[in-house]
């Protein structure tokens, strides 16, 4: 389909009352992002089923393509990651974004684009977590990050009551305490 060709389409049905927890289709704002491609104040779009809450969904951001019928909503082309629903928090805003759907058959210049005005969520990324980073908090719970054994880096035995929570020789008690920690830090 050449940019010549490109229709706008009202949506197959009347605007549906606003959601009050994010939907697929919805619009996320970022801030914070700490990814080089993705600025703050980006937006990105829930994908998933329409109409079906999740508590964790995956968000692209600074899409390309968002194919968007009555059951589905998939994008493509930007920097896509999960994000929990809590994390979301709602804002009064919407904003009209462009979508695309099969006017009726999956076919070769079979599709038709359209705009939906979306509800708008913001979200502020914490400190991201890099597999760098959990492999090092991870190490740390047979010994010291910085050489792996229970001597700490100033080559005295480690004392977990001189450590704090944010000291990079923290040890945990196991596996739980450990994602806790992480989940709380990240």
């Amino acid at each position: 389909m050449t940019q010549q060709e490109l229709v706008t389409v009202p949506a197959d049905e009347p605007a549906k009352e606003v959601h009050r927890r994010p939907m697929p289709g919805n619009l996320v704002r970022i801030f914070n992002s700490q990814d080089s491609l993705i600025k703050d104040g980006s937006f990105g779009v829930i994908e998933g089923v329409v109409d079906e809450f999740r508590d964790e969904y995956l968000v692209c951001f600074n899409a390309y393509s968002v194919f968007r019928d009555k059951d589905i909503v998939s994008a493509s082309g930007g920097p896509a990651f999960f994000i929990k629903a809590s994390e979301l928090k709602e804002t009064a805003e919407t904003k009209e974004r462009p979508f695309w759907k099969w006017k009726d058959l999956p076919r070769a210049d079979g599709g038709e684009q359209y705009t939906v005005t979306e509800t708008v969520w913001d979200f502020t990324r914490k400190r991201a977590v890099y597999m760098e980073g959990y492999n090092k908090i991870k190490m740390s719970v047979t010994g010291c990050i910085n050489c792996n054994t229970e001597n700490c880096k100033n080559g005295s035995k480690y004392r977990p009551s001189e450590h704090s929570d944010y000291c990079a020789n923290r040890v945990f008690a196991g596996d739980e305490e450990l994602h806790a920690f992480i989940n709380s830090q990240y």
